[in-house]
């Protein structure tokens, strides 16, 4: 039903319904020339000559004038023409145009000699344009004939609206310079519409998208059968902001004495112009790094690995993350387009899922969808989080958007990974669809993987599916994976664990430079992180303790607190290795000539692995409850935060070059293409915390447990994360 009720407002009129109108005055001076700020998305001062591009913005600041000319005189400096027929500019929207809430505003006058304001005709200002595959929803200003100037939505461009916001603002100067203002917040429907600060607010029901407008249209509006209804005047200086016109009179308040306003404005157009090369470079998903400034995408960097421009990795836990941070970006920032960035690697997700519910390591973005880069022997990987990143990033999706193809998907590849899980509750490096059975890096059936959190990431993601359908066969898969940690533990003198076995749980060896050995890195610290999981989920102490002879061996090994990265399981001796050949670390001749066949020599150094103090964690741990998961800091706990990263961003922030990255050297010295990017930069993660703190500080986001952009944490943010049945059976 169309809505028009009409009422007096400053010598004006106003509509919609009675109980929803009001008349409202913009809260800040609105006659100041606009200058960017930390809420300004697009400024466009339309000052050259040559263009209409925008001075600053989010996202594209190109602008495109049609049948329009620029250089003529404006409130301040230049301004643009748009007079003729079908005249009209328009921008990308994206990040430009907020689609949640938001603020448009423009000066706007008449043509020398017109008035377009009292000439009897239909004039149009502005209209932002969303797309979704059923309808063009669209945000539109007009002035109609009998001089109401009209705000409303619409579910597509032929489409008639269902409400309308009207305001007539009376007899206005033809020849003046007038500020014309819409704003939005699509989440409470209110809306405003103010003339020279002063104008109309209510609530529209209407077809905002809900994930982000794509175009801008100024003069004019989207639809060809508006071209004959141009503005007839002259635009300048036009502003648009990612907060209503409330927020911004309301932003000379928002201060905290943690806070330093500068540095937050910094490290928000940081973490956008980041976005801004994520979005350039996205095919769909991403590959782990860039070249520079090439940007010829790789999974590693090295010369051999260097792909055409639609390679997408799924490999090496890189992706994964950075897709996170940018959906958790979404939310710290509010800005829906970054989740529709996410939302495009979501879907990439659910087209490229195999009928097995698994996902390889790698694809070429083509027209018709994902094709597999390398069928990888017709093998999936379940290390290196090639299943578990695109479950909790699919989960994280559901959760925020409510689609339910990424919740189906997620659950189909959870009892994808409850069916790899092999007989004696590990899980292997790869599992072969063929066969059907895990086997190892070399090919050994049914051998279980500790290196790159094959067997982690599989207790984890059986405890957030249990979570999500409370099925038992979830937690009694996660109790078999652990029982198995502890069934593999090697024997004295080093008590630890190895990255790979095979299925009698003997030590194997994995790539050529991974020995069968006890490993510190890959093997015994994943081991500890997945038995103190196992604790804390299960209650039994048994679990825990059975790390202790390991941290009491590393640290009776050691008089400097310093170690080496594997050992001999049988005899403790330290031990490298580089094409299957072991060199012991304590011969001189054996590192001499280890040093001259591998490049892999910081293996041969010792380093800190926090013996000590792991052990003392683990008696705290088996005294204290489990650690609480999804609960918001508290003021005191924030406060320490962004003090501490107050001190380490600034620098961070310098060193983003001018395209918004941070370039690396190559990987390998002697392998590497050149400088790279890699798309996982956690500098990201360490602004965005800062960011969002500050934001809770000084009032612009609620205090609520988002995640801390940890990848699991943001697809289950929840309290009882360690709350089962287990603890009490």
């Amino acid at each position: 039903m169309r809505t028009r009720l009409l009422a007096l407002a400053f010598g004006g009129i106003f509509g919609i319904t009675a109980a929803q109108a009001e008349p409202f005055r913009v809260p800040y001076d609105w006659r100041t020339r606009a200058e960017a700020d930390r809420h300004t998305s697009l400024l466009a001062t339309l000052d050259s000559e040559e263009s209409s591009d925008a001075d600053f913005g989010w996202g594209d600041e190109t602008g495109v004038l049609y049948r329009g000319a620029p250089g003529v005189g404006g409130k301040w400096g230049k301004a643009v023409q748009l007079t003729k027929t079908a005249s009209v500019a328009h921008f990308r929207a994206g990040p430009n145009v907020n689609s949640r809430h938001g603020s448009i505003e423009l000066w706007v006058r008449s043509a020398l000699g017109t008035d377009i304001w009292g000439d009897g005709k239909e004039h149009w200002f502005l209209a932002a344009e969303g797309h979704s595959p059923t309808d063009r929803p669209m945000l539109r200003l007009h002035k109609r004939k009998d001089g109401a100037l009209v705000l409303d939505h619409c579910g597509n461009r032929r489409a008639r609206p269902d409400q309308e916001l009207i305001y007539t603002p009376g007899k206005l100067e033809a020849s003046a310079w007038h500020h014309v203002l819409v704003s939005w917040d699509s989440q409470t429907g209110e809306h405003w519409l103010a003339v020279d600060g002063k104008g109309v607010t209510g609530t529209l029901a209407g077809p905002i998208p809900r994930t982000s407008f794509f175009v801008l249209w100024l003069g004019s509006s989207g639809s060809d059968r508006q071209s004959f209804a141009p503005l007839g005047g002259w635009i300048d200086h036009v502003r648009v902001s990612d907060i209503t016109v409330i927020e911004r009179g309301e932003q000379a308040t928002r201060a905290h004495a943690a806070v330093d306003l500068g540095l937050l404005a910094k490290a928000e157009l940081a973490l956008r112009r980041w976005y801004r090369f994520m979005e350039r470079v996205q095919t769909g998903g991403w590959a782990n790094c860039y070249t520079w400034p090439t940007l010829l995408p790789s999974p590693t960097g090295s010369r051999d690995f260097i792909w055409p421009r639609e390679f997408v990795s799924n490999d090496k836990g890189h992706v994964g993350p950075a897709a996170c941070w940018l959906v958790y970006g979404s939310e710290v920032l509010r800005e829906p387009w970054y989740l529709r960035m996410g939302e495009r690697m979501g879907d990439a997700y659910c087209a490229a899922q195999m009928a097995s519910g698994s996902w390889y390591h790698s694809y070429f973005s083509r027209p018709g969808g994902f094709v597999v880069a390398d069928a990888y022997a017709s093998k999936v990987k379940l290390q290196d989080q090639n299943q578990t990143h695109p479950i909790y990033l699919l989960l994280y999706l559901n959760r925020l958007t409510g689609e339910e193809r990424y919740l189906a998907a997620a659950m189909k590849a959870g009892e994808f990974y409850l069916k790899a899980q092999n007989p004696n509750g590990s899980w292997s490096h790869s599992f072969d669809l063929k066969k059907g059975i895990g086997v190892t890096h070399g090919g050994q059936p049914q051998g279980g993987e500790i290196n790159d959190l094959a067997c982690n990431d599989g207790m984890t993601t059986m405890l957030l599916m249990w979570h999500f359908t409370q099925g038992r066969k979830y937690l009694d898969a996660f109790v078999r994976c652990a029982d198995w940690f502890v069934a593999a533990r090697l024997g004295p003198p080093t008590y630890g664990w190895a990255e790979q076995y095979d299925k009698d749980n003997n030590p194997v060896w994995a790539r050529a430079h991974e020995p069968p050995a006890m490993c510190v890195g890959s093997g015994a610290s994943r081991a500890y992180s997945a038995l103190r999981q196992a604790y804390w989920v299960t209650g039994d102490k048994a679990y825990l303790e059975a790390v202790k002879p390991f941290f009491e061996w590393m640290v009776s090994a050691s008089d400097d607190g310093k170690h080496y990265y594997w050992y001999d399981h049988k005899t403790g001796r330290p031990i490298v290795a580089d094409g299957r050949r072991i060199f012991a670390c304590d011969d001189p001749e054996q590192m001499a000539q280890f040093r001259k066949v591998s490049v892999k020599t910081t293996y041969a150094e010792k380093r800190s692995y926090n013996a000590e103090s792991r052990l003392q964690r683990v008696e705290q741990a088996l005294r204290s409850p489990p650690p609480p998961s999804g609960v918001p800091r508290d003021q005191a706990a924030m406060l320490r935060e962004i003090a501490l990263l107050a001190k380490t961003i600034p620098a961070e922030i310098a060193a983003q070059n001018a395209e918004g990255v941070w370039v690396r050297r190559g990987q390998g010295e002697l392998r590497a293409s050149g400088p790279v990017v890699w798309i996982r930069q956690p500098t990201v993660r360490r602004i965005l915390r800062y960011v969002e703190i500050a934001r809770i500080l000084i009032g612009e986001l609620p205090n609520t447990f988002r995640g801390d952009g940890e990848l699991i944490w943001c697809a289950y943010p929840r309290d009882d994360w360690y709350k089962t049945p287990l603890r009490e059976d």
